[in-house]
């Protein structure tokens, strides 16, 4: 929404300035700034700062940046009086109704949308708060108030696939009111399924071949990572999660083994250092503590 205010001052600068160069006259100075030549070849010198064109343009320039800002601060701050501030009526109007939108859904009230002059954006508002109260709630009853069919079938679906997930009950997936939708809850739910339980067969159940990978490759990393197997990481098909699995399984190795070997076949660099500062260095025989020589007294001869 910011960028939306900075366009607009941007394109009411500039429509002034261009109004103001068109009546705008030279202003001839004792030293030039520019050489202007006519079309019968004669020069003439003027400051460019000193003609009412770019005194305007500088005027114009100053009065957007203001408005921008106060629109900016309005928004931030949640305060319709910045919004008051503003001179160009159209730009205030846009303020005051998106700060009463944002307002809406910080506070959950949409009745505070009732306040909004523009009737899409009073609709577009009224329905963000609807959907906040749903998810928060997890209540499907909030989503069937929705007005627009594609916004509530939208609320419906988010509710019954998390509760299907959460619950691990296809049965949820099927209230679902878009047929395609239904399909992804289902392998939403077998996924979780298959993470849980670390069962690669639940994820092949998983009908999308993208998310019937990445459910293999979590199971597979998630059983390796465990049982510190290294050969178990390289059938993980993802480079970047077959690195992850055998730098976890290194590090687990060289903590077990009190191995810093282990530690020097990590990838990545921060983890590689990690694992230096975790395990303790090995011993060396010129590390070894030299001990205190054993001092022998001789005796006294006996005098015979």
């Amino acid at each position: 929404m910011k960028n939306v205010f900075s366009l607009l001052m941007m394109v009411f600068a500039l429509s002034s300035c261009t109004s103001s160069l068109e009546d705008a006259a030279v202003v001839p100075v004792t030293e030039p700034l520019d050489i202007v030549v006519n079309d019968k070849g004669e020069t003439s010198s003027f400051a460019f700062v000193d003609s009412p064109r770019y005194q305007s343009c500088t005027s114009n320039a100053i009065q957007q940046c203001q408005m921008s800002e106060y629109a900016v601060v309005a928004q931030e701050k949640l305060e319709i009086s910045f919004c008051d501030e503003i001179s160009d009526e159209y730009i205030k109007t846009q303020c005051v109704n998106s700060v009463l939108s944002a307002l809406a859904i910080t506070e959950s009230d949409e009745g505070i949308c009732e306040d909004i002059s523009d009737d899409n954006l009073k609709s577009y508002c009224i329905t963000n708060v609807v959907l906040q109260k749903a998810y928060s709630s997890q209540d499907p009853a909030v989503c069937e108030t929705i007005e627009a069919e594609d916004m509530k079938n939208s609320c419906l679906t988010n509710i019954y696939q998390t509760q299907a997930v959460q619950s691990n009950n296809v049965q949820d997936c099927y209230k679902i009111p878009v047929k395609g939708s239904v399909i992804s809850c289902l392998d939403a739910v077998k996924n979780n399924t298959a993470i849980r339980e670390k069962d690669l067969n639940t994820c092949a159940r998983i009908s999308n071949k993208n998310k019937r990978g990445q459910c293999q490759d979590t199971v597979t990393l998630i059983v390796a990572i465990e049982t510190s197997d290294e050969n178990l990481c390289k059938k993980i098909s993802s480079e970047s999660e077959m690195n992850r699995c055998l730098d976890e399984v290194y590090t687990s190795q060289a903590l077990s083994e009190g191995k810093i070997g282990w530690c020097d076949k990590i990838t990545n660099d921060t983890k590689k250092q990690g694992c230096y500062d975790l395990v303790p260095k090995e011993e060396t025989v010129d590390e070894l503590p030299l001990e205190d020589p054993v001092i022998v007294e001789e005796e006294d001869p006996v005098a015979e």
